[in-house]
């Protein structure tokens, strides 16, 4: 028996008006940028493997999962800087969350 690792999408779901994708801007500079998420993607694995990711867009109109490692190698440069995915009511980070994050992302790099 083989065992697939690949994810394929299966269906798309768009999100409610309000949720939001969070991205550290580059590896060295502390801060975020927000964008609207467009929704979740469904996916498949083999024949009983299911999931479902935050999807973003990239320039072209191609959906893709947000955050890197969610399928493999992030298509659309951003993936790699994916940090939260905030809800209608969720605010952002507070200074002291961007910094703290900041100087761990800087140890990793």
């Amino acid at each position: 028996m083989t065992y697939s690792t690949h994810w394929t999408d299966i269906d798309f779901r768009p999100a409610p008006p309000g949720w939001r994708l969070l991205y550290h801007p580059d590896g060295s500079t502390p801060g975020y940028i927000t964008v609207d998420l467009p929704g979740w993607l469904v996916q498949r694995r083999g024949m009983h493997d299911r999931r479902v990711v935050a999807a973003n867009v990239d320039p072209t109109g191609r959906l893709y999962p947000a955050g890197e490692g969610e399928v493999g190698p992030p298509t659309y440069e951003e993936a790699e800087h994916l940090w939260r995915v905030l809800g209608p009511s969720d605010s952002g980070p507070t200074i002291e969350e961007v910094a703290t994050d900041h100087a761990i992302r800087s140890r990793v790099r």
